[in-house]
């Protein structure tokens, strides 16, 4: 149940976010939060990608979602 739940929730964050990393961080930590970053010049440039994140845990998370990704896309290209 939790991952049936945990998908539809990201899969409404890719849809609410243009960029991946933007989507994951929402997912992480919120909504509330990601927008108020996009807002903010500190944060993102363009509204749509943030390019740093105040909060250390939801920078991390994300790194290590990218960087998984990234493990799997190479393991699926290999086959």
């Amino acid at each position: 149940m939790n991952i049936k739940y945990g998908t539809m929730y990201y899969g409404m964050m890719l849809s609410r976010f243009e960029n991946l990393e933007t989507a994951v961080a929402a997912y992480h930590a919120g909504t509330t939060n990601v927008r108020r970053w996009l807002s903010d010049k500190r944060y993102s440039l363009d509204g749509k990608t943030l390019y740093d994140m105040p909060f250390p845990q939801t920078k991390a998370y994300v790194e290590r979602v990218l960087k998984t990704k990234s493990i799997y896309e190479k393991i699926l290209t290999e086959e």
